[in-house]
């Protein structure tokens, strides 16, 4: 996978059919942040949904509602916002619009990243809360 340099790869697992599913990943992710931290980030952990085959009257429904082409499959509000492309290993390509998403996000403040496997976003995220939770006891309440 040749992945830019301004964007940090958390986990590296070659290509094999018996790697985990992206979907399978994320669900794993999802449920144990919702499980480790059920009132804090459990809370504003979420994924969009934005791979299905669609009309295109609700494609242009779904634009003019905000959806946008791209958005990275994992994202918690925090100090800086984590948005989180995940790909189940290194033979992986990028959809359109998904580096474009995490390009403008990283310009926007926030922490961007690429996570191989479960590992690998388990790892990420773990990077991110703490710096998230550094940088929240500097907010002022």
């Amino acid at each position: 996978m040749n992945t830019p340099a301004w964007l940090p790869k958390f986990g590296d697992l070659p290509k094999s059919t018996s790697n985990p599913a992206e979907d399978y990943v994320l669900s794993s992710l999802i449920s144990r942040i919702r499980n480790d931290y059920p009132t804090t980030y459990g809370l504003v952990a979420f994924h969009v949904k934005n791979e299905s085959k669609r009309t295109t009257g609700q494609i242009r429904a779904d634009k003019a509602k905000g959806l946008t082409k791209g958005v990275s499959d994992l994202i918690v509000i925090g100090n800086p916002t984590l948005c989180m492309e995940i790909k189940k290993d290194n033979s992986c390509r990028f959809e359109d619009g998904q580096l474009e998403f995490l390009q403008q996000a990283k310009k926007q403040g926030a922490f961007v990243c690429l996570a191989i496997g479960y590992q690998g976003a388990k790892d990420a995220f773990e990077e991110w809360r703490i710096l998230n939770e550094n940088n929240s006891q500097q907010c002022p309440k």
